[in-house]
């Protein structure tokens, strides 16, 4: 019990850091709306390690997608949300996000799931896409904020790093590392998978 709810806070400080959840929030680059694109952002990870102090490793996976609704000044606003199975356990979250500038945005999001004693978590994070070299297409976003456990009622900082390279139609490899602490105790999630831009 003790490694589910670890790996449920695990799973919620990627909420926090996405809706894409599913590997983190996604670059503006990949919600842009144009020709056949819709701005549309889905992922799915088959491999979701979490890892946490003292409790131990579990593997599971990870679905999420973000849709850009509306465009702000500085890019697009951003829903999201992203569902995760790990050890038995299930977790979502539904996610809002508005760029703030050119390259940096903020997500606010909500979670939920087994091991939440029916109460819901809460997430902020900021984002920065960091620019893209000539001759490296990679893509890599880093995050930073806080991270709301309502069961202890207690806030805690949460940091991550994301990328994404990207391949033919539209398909990308995404990775993400995401660092948390909770109850005194720090962990990890590491995620791999494809994403795809619709």
């Amino acid at each position: 019990m003790k490694l589910t709810k670890y790996a449920i806070v695990a799973g919620a400080v990627l909420g926090a850091v996405s809706a894409h959840a599913q590997f983190g929030a996604v670059s503006k680059a990949d919600l842009e709306v144009s020709g056949n694109k819709q701005g549309v952002y889905l992922s799915y990870s088959p491999f979701a390690r979490f890892s946490a102090s003292g409790g131990g490793s579990s593997n599971g996976y990870l679905i999420a997608a973000e849709k850009a609704i509306s465009e702000g000044k500085n890019g697009p606003n951003v829903l999201g949300g992203f569902f995760s199975r790990v050890n038995g356990s299930s977790l979502y979250e539904i996610s809002y996000r508005m760029y703030m500038d050119a390259d940096s945005s903020l997500g606010l999001g909500i979670l939920g799931g087994d091991g939440f004693s029916g109460k819901n978590d809460f997430s902020a994070m900021y984002f920065k896409d960091l620019a893209k070299s000539k001759d490296m297409p990679l893509a890599l976003q880093v995050g930073a904020g806080v991270y709301y456990d309502s069961v202890g009622s207690k806030a805690n900082l949460s940091a991550a790093v994301r990328a994404s390279y990207p391949l033919q139609n539209q398909f990308s490899i995404d990775a993400s590392f995401w660092y948390f602490h909770q109850g005194g105790n720090s962990g990890n999630l590491l995620t791999l998978g494809i994403g795809y831009r619709m």
